[in-house]
C-alpha cells in the first residue's frame, strides 16, 4: 500500500510539474467499435523538438536553419484487437511559437487570430502495424513494420514548394520492447530502420533512415501520464554514425501526453 501510494503522488507531482510548463494538457478518447473485439484510443500530445539539416541550410544560405527548437502539437492513435496492441500512429505540428490547439473533427488552422499557417513549420507521420508479440522473462518483444512521412518547410509560411521544403516517405521495420516496473509503472524501447528514403530533393541520396526512442507511462488510474523521447535520422554514405552534423538530417523529440479516465 506505501508503494502505491508513493506511486501516486509521484505521478501527481510529474502531472502538476508539466502542466505548469505547457499551461494546457491533453486529453484520451477512448471509442469501442461496432465490430467485435476491435477498440481504439487517441490521445493529444505535446513537447518540443530540435532540427539538425545540412541541406537546408545550403539550401537558404542561412546557419540558423541548420539548428532550429519547434514547439510540436500531435496526435497519437492506438488500435486494439481483443485488448492486444495492433496499430500505433502519430502525427505532429512543429511550429515556431507556443500556441494551445484544441483538436477537433475540423480544427480551424488558417483562423486568422490564431495564424498558425504562418508557424508552421513542420509535419510528420508515424504508423506502425505491431506484430504478434514474444514474451520473453519480464518483458515483451514487438516486431512491427511502418511508414514514416516528414515535410519540413523552411518558409515563413508553410509551403509545399520542392524549393522550400525538404520531405521525404520511407518504409521501416523494427523491434519494440515494453516491460512493467510495477502495475502502475512501464516503459517501452523501440527501434525501426529504412535501407531507403523516398525524397523530393534529388541532390540527396539518403540510404538509411534511423528511428528510435522510449517512453516512460505512469498510469496510477484515473491519472496517466507518458513521457517520450525520440530521435529520427537520416544517413547518407558521407554520414558517420557518431557524427551527427554529418547526418543528411536529424531530429531530436521529448514530450508527454496526459489523460484521465473517467471510467476509473
Amino acid at each position: 500500500m506505501k508503494i502505491k501510494k508513493n506511486e501516486k503522488k509521484f505521478t501527481v507531482f510529474i502531472f502538476l510539474t508539466f502542466f505548469c510548463i505547457f499551461d494546457s494538457f491533453s486529453a484520451a478518447v477512448k471509442h469501442v467499435s461496432p465490430i467485435e473485439g476491435i477498440d481504439w484510443t487517441f490521445e493529444t500530445t505535446m513537447g518540443f523538438q530540435t532540427l539538425n539539416n545540412s541541406i537546408m541550410s545550403k539550401e537558404s544560405n542561412s546557419a540558423s536553419i541548420k539548428n532550429e527548437v519547434l514547439f510540436f502539437y500531435g496526435i497519437l492513435y492506438h488500435a486494439y484487437l481483443n485488448k492486444i496492441p495492433m496499430l500505433k500512429a502519430q502525427m505532429n505540428l512543429g511550429l515556431t511559437e507556443h500556441k494551445f490547439i484544441l483538436w477537433s473533427d475540423n480544427p480551424d488552422f488558417n483562423h486568422p487570430n490564431e495564424q498558425l499557417n504562418e508557424l508552421l513549420r513542420c509535419i510528420e507521420v508515424d504508423v506502425q502495424y505491431l506484430l504478434p508479440s514474444v514474451r520473453i522473462y519480464k518483458g515483451t518483444f514487438i516486431p512491427f513494420f511502418g511508414y514514416s512521412f516528414y515535410n519540413y518547410s523552411y518558409a515563413k509560411n508553410f509551403s509545399t514548394a520542392k524549393n522550400d521544403t525538404f520531405k521525404f516517405n520511407a518504409f521501416c521495420v523494427g523491434l519494440e520492447y515494453n516491460t512493467k516496473i510495477s502495475k502502475s509503472i512501464r516503459h517501452n524501447y523501440y527501434f525501426s530502420f529504412a535501407p531507403l528514403l523516398f525524397n523530393e530533393n534529388q541532390h540527396i541520396e539518403p540510404y538509411l533512415y534511423l528511428n528510435y526512442g522510449a517512453e516512460a507511462i505512469f498510469d496510477t488510474k484515473p491519472v496517466a501520464v507518458t513521457l517520450f523521447l525520440a530521435f529520427k535520422n537520416g544517413l547518407n554514405v558521407d554520414s558517420k554514425f557518431l557524427h551527427k552534423k554529418s547526418y543528411v538530417f536529424s531530429n531530436t523529440e521529448l514530450g508527454l501526453s496526459f489523460h484521465i479516465s473517467l471510467n476509473g
